[in-house]
């Protein structure tokens, strides 16, 4: 949805849906060493997009899809994903990671969160189990230091649009 007329935006039609691909895509591609990865996904989403109601006003977009990937990390995580998850990815959601590109992202939640799922499995450090830990995690690894997004906005952004209760109570999950 985007802040206007509340339309879905990124392919997906309301949060429950992407809550719904996260859990599809963490059964196939793992879901951690913590059971915490769907939290992750989802996390993310909400810091990149607001979990799909903020439409990126930068021309010609700083990312794509759901979770704002961009051209290089695509093709790097198609390329560096495990055999196995791509045999799996190609079995249980029918497309080859390896011929991923970044458009291919931009309305099509399942491929964003597959993309960010692998781009994750990639890194060797665990998910942190709280919340603080996942949003520094995240600038860390997926927003990095060039990045504009920071650590508090993806815990208050986790909070507004997928835990919906106040940043100063900690949420437990899964929900």
């Amino acid at each position: 949805m985007n802040q206007e007329n509340k339309k879905p935006l990124y392919g997906l039609y309301n949060a429950d849906q992407a809550m719904q691909l996260a859990v599809q895509v963490c059964d196939v591609l793992g879901h951690g060493r913590h059971n915490n990865a769907v939290a992750m996904l989802l996390e993310t989403a909400c810091a990149e997009t607001c979990l799909g109601t903020y439409q990126d006003p930068t021309p010609n977009g700083a990312g794509w899809g759901l979770t704002q990937a961009d051209q290089i990390a695509v093709i790097d995580v198609a390329y560096r994903t495990r055999p196995s998850d791509r045999t799996r990815i190609l079995e249980h959601f029918g497309f080859d990671i390896r011929t991923l590109v970044a458009s291919d992202l931009a309305n099509h939640p399942l491929k964003a969160l597959v993309f960010t799922r692998c781009f994750y499995k990639l890194i060797p450090d665990l998910f942190p189990q709280d919340l603080k830990g996942r949003a520094y995690y995240w600038k860390t690894h997926y927003n990095t230091a060039l990045g504009k997004g920071k650590p508090g906005e993806y815990i208050e952004k986790s909070h507004l649009f997928l835990y919906q209760d106040s940043p100063k109570k900690e949420p437990q999950w899964p929900l």
